[in-house]
């Protein structure tokens, strides 16, 4: 695998000479749009709305939206004109634990592995952030944007870099219609609890599957093959009248026990 990217982490005075590689990659499945009728694939063409035809890469300009509506329209001269980001470093401001970070500032993932040179203060600073237990939060360019940036050890064997979202892009949650606070009864709150002691495990990740990817692949190998597609029928849930009953044949169906009424 090629690095996307090389530069260093900066860390006080000392640099480490880094690379750059995605830790993610999406499994979903992709459809293409298919003419009924021919089979051929579609197509999307460039059309202007107002024009009422389709236009060619020539006419086509960038704009900005800064009214419904309304536009303001850039030249690719005026586009290279613009101060460039630079820059090849993970400069670190500050070291946090990673507990006070919530997931929802989590954005994308990458490994981090040594340039020739910095196996050693890579090392250094791993094992640092290991004894500490600290995660340092850092700024660097990526592609066209400035980001902050998460730095961690991953598995006890690998610097990851986790591009976050800046408190500006977090949608506020305020806006959203959320119940007043609800007084809980004690013996549902219980069980609730019991069920979550129950269902509490080690974290991990091999034991969940995409069922749903599984069971798409299967169908389009069927359709390849020219064989028969049999879709099982979805079962309906049972009715449960009340929560303090939901909670209650939940834990009998964990536990295998009775659980009184």
């Amino acid at each position: 695998m090629r690095p996307i990217w090389k530069g260093f982490i900066a860390f006080g005075l000392v640099s480490i000479p880094v690379k750059l590689y995605p830790a993610t990659e999406s499994k979903s499945i992709s459809f293409s749009l298919i003419h009924q009728n021919c089979g051929g694939p579609i197509h999307y063409k460039k059309f202007c709305a107002v024009c009422n035809r389709e236009v060619s890469p020539e006419e086509i300009t960038k704009g900005y939206e800064f009214s419904k509506g309304q536009f303001v329209t850039f030249t690719e001269e005026e586009l290279e004109a613009l101060p460039k980001l630079k820059g090849r470093k993970i400069e670190i401001l500050d070291f946090v634990n990673l507990a006070e970070v919530d997931p929802i500032y989590l954005q994308k993932s990458y490994y981090l592995t040594p340039s020739e040179g910095g196996e050693k203060p890579y090392a250094l600073l791993m094992q640092a952030l290991k004894d500490s237990k600290k995660i340092a939060i850092a700024k660097m360019v990526l592609r066209t944007k400035e980001n902050i940036a998460m730095v961690r050890v991953f598995k006890e064997q690998v610097l990851t870099v986790s591009t976050i979202f800046y408190p500006d892009e977090i949608r506020k949650f305020e806006i959203l219609e959320i119940p007043e606070e609800i007084p809980v009864e004690e013996r549902e709150l219980s069980m609730a609890k019991m069920l979550i002691d129950s269902l509490t495990t080690p974290f991990n990740p091999e034991k969940y599957k995409d069922t749903y990817r599984e069971a798409l692949m299967e169908v389009i190998e069927k359709k390849i093959q020219h064989e028969a597609i049999v879709i099982p029928e979805e079962k309906v849930p049972a009715k449960v009248i009340d929560l303090t009953e939901a909670l209650r044949l939940s834990l009998e169906k964990i536990t295998g026990e009775k659980v009184g009424a």
